[in-house]
């Protein structure tokens, strides 16, 4: 019998607002079965005027350095089959572009997207909020009611409870 290859996706940190509900979050997902990169989970405030909540999806490819045959730069990319192919947004003025908005050093900013699920996060947020998040997820999850969004962010911050309650090498 065939198992399961689903991803058992967990949140383990927020790196938005305190409260998710009153001013949106950004959860990290990690699959605990180790199959599938870690996501980020952008879930936009709650709008009254048009009473919803968007969840927005973004893959969190590793990646690594990639010369610039041109220019002779560095830049990013993630297919390592093609290793001179670069993100969408790896140009050598996208990435000047998005690290000038978060006010980071451009070599810094390259290498969070070749670190750990947490300072990838980081990165492709930066990147999220420069490009929009339709960029990423053009078919966000959508909540319409407040009790299932605030039951939505209170199970992701019971989440990151447990996990920080983990000793180092389980998390």
């Amino acid at each position: 019998m065939a198992r399961n290859r689903q991803p058992a996706w967990h949140c383990v940190a927020n790196l938005g607002d305190a409260d998710p509900f009153e001013h949106g979050g950004k959860f990290l997902m990690i699959d605990r079965r180790g199959i599938y990169p870690a996501e980020l989970w952008v879930f936009s405030e709650w709008q009254e005027e048009a009473p919803t909540m968007t969840l927005h999806t973004i893959k969190l490819e590793h990646c690594f350095q990639v010369p610039d045959r041109k220019c002779g730069i560095y830049t990013i990319g993630s297919n390592i089959y093609h290793p001179y192919s670069r993100e969408w947004f790896g140009s050598r003025y996208g990435l000047q572009s998005v690290a000038d908005f978060i006010g980071m050093d451009v070599a810094e900013f390259r290498l969070l997207f070749c670190g750990n699920p947490y300072d990838r996060a980081i990165a492709y947020d930066a990147v999220a909020s420069h490009e929009g998040l339709a960029n990423f997820d053009q078919y966000p999850r959508t909540f319409d009611t407040k009790r299932e969004a605030k039951a939505f962010c209170r199970r992701m911050l019971a989440q990151i409870k447990k996990a920080e309650a983990l000793p180092d090498g389980c998390r």
